[in-house]
């Protein structure tokens, strides 16, 4: 399964090659006549305005380069296009046209040391265009977009866009047929049937909506980077069984995911196969804390969860931080929730973790760890401050790490001596 030690993969970004500007048009500026007759209410009817859109061709497709042409339907329309990969166009969609145009115009700005007007002049087409993008990556889902702008730099029309992959550097025919046996609360068993029984592959259990987010050309990037130093052990060849080993997490969704292998690089598509685990219920879950041992700067806590098929977290903080924290978030719930996240982003900056992953390693449940048949899980909490008060908290959470409960808190005290 997953390890717990990821490598962080550099985001990829490219720049369009740069054109000549024209004057620009308007969206609106075509032949027809100045104005039109009155109506018989007096009013005049409005000229209908033409809209501009794009065609975007995609040729020579290869697995680290694309030839991307673009021609829009009004001629002299001033436009900027691009070829982005999954992360980018996210961030696109999230941003929307405008600023996402000027956060790329200012990051330009700032990394050339030029104007603004420089850089528009750089980014702007008006011409059909067509550029050849050399680094891309093989086996990988991209966007090519492309939407009008004017040459003060105010986005004009709607975005155009077309997804494709590249293909794989050698590719293989070898079909990958998977299915789903007995199914647990902590895995299940799997088998993997090649079409092509001596080219090697890879396969394993992801979580769903960490592969949904990637992408499936992105997954499998992901896959080789995360497991790099592990991939020799990992290479099947012909039929692979796997028997549960109980390393999954209750009541989640789970891909097998599989694909050709071969120096480095993918050799076939991502074929996955879903399956859910048997889970709880995470809205009616509370806990209950014991207190196994006590010295002015440690604890041992003990929390038991009443349902033993439920993912959760939980922490202790100094009541002191706590209330600093309340003053901004006014409720005990909305406070709780902020320093839920905080605990997740901080494991997702200090190892590398995408979000779900980092829910995989924090997140406990009954059989987390061999020590605690009860259902149970008991730590010792060291660094604290003699005679402070602490809180202490657990909540159900989902894949995402959002609480799926409600949180159930203790107080308690360090002694002075």
């Amino acid at each position: 399964m997953m390890k717990k030690v990821l490598k962080t993969i550099a985001a990829v970004t490219f720049a369009v090659l740069t054109a000549a500007v024209l004057p620009s048009c308007d969206k609106n500026s075509g032949d027809g006549p100045a104005e039109k007759p009155g109506t018989p209410g007096g009013e005049e009817e409005k000229p209908s305005e033409q809209v501009c859109t794009f065609e975007i061709t995609l040729e020579n497709l290869e697995p680290t380069g694309v030839d991307m042409s673009v021609r829009p339907s009004i001629q002299g329309t001033t436009y900027y296009f691009d070829i982005l990969g999954k992360e980018a166009y996210r961030h696109l969609t999230d941003s929307g046209l405008q600023t996402y145009f000027d956060g790329e115009v200012k990051r330009r700005m700032e990394a050339y040391d030029i104007s603004k007007e420089e850089v528009l002049k750089k980014l702007i087409s008006t011409t059909p265009e067509t550029i050849r993008f050399s680094k891309l990556s093989p086996a990988t889902d991209y966007y090519a977009i492309a939407f009008g702008v004017k040459e003060d730099g105010a986005v004009s029309t709607e975005l155009t866009l077309k997804e494709f992959s590249t293909p794989a550097v050698n590719p293989s025919g070898n079909v990958l047929d998977i299915t789903i046996g007995t199914i647990a609360n902590n895995g299940a068993d799997y088998k993997v049937v090649p079409s092509v029984m001596e080219d090697p592959y890879l396969v394993d259990a992801w979580p769903k909506s960490l592969v949904d987010e990637l992408g499936d050309g992105e997954t499998m990037r992901y896959f080789i980077e995360y497991n790099a130093f592990l991939i020799p052990t990992m290479t099947a060849k012909g039929i692979f069984e796997y028997k549960n080993e109980a390393v999954l997490q209750p009541g989640r969704d789970y891909y097998v995911i599989a694909f050709g292998y071969s120096d480095g690089e993918p050799t076939t598509k991502l074929y996955k196969k879903e399956f859910r685990t048997i889970g709880g219920d995470p809205e009616k879950c509370s806990f209950q804390y014991s207190y196994v041992s006590k010295a002015p700067t440690r604890v041992k806590i003990r929390v038991t969860p009443s349902d033993k098929q439920v993912v959760y977290m939980w922490d202790v903080i100094d009541m002191k931080t706590f209330n600093e924290f309340k003053q901004i978030h006014k409720t005990d719930e909305a406070t709780l929730e902020y320093i839920l996240n905080g605990v997740i982003e901080q494991s997702m900056v200090a190892n590398g973790y995408k979000r779900q992953q980092a829910i995989e390693d924090l997140g406990r449940w009954s059989g987390f760890t061999t020590s605690d048949p009860e259902g149970y899980d008991e730590e010792n909490i060291t660094g604290l401050t003699a005679g402070v008060e602490y809180i202490v908290w657990s909540v159900a959470v989902d894949a995402w790490g959002k609480p799926q409960g409600k949180f159930y808190t203790d107080t308690f005290t360090t002694p002075t001596e």
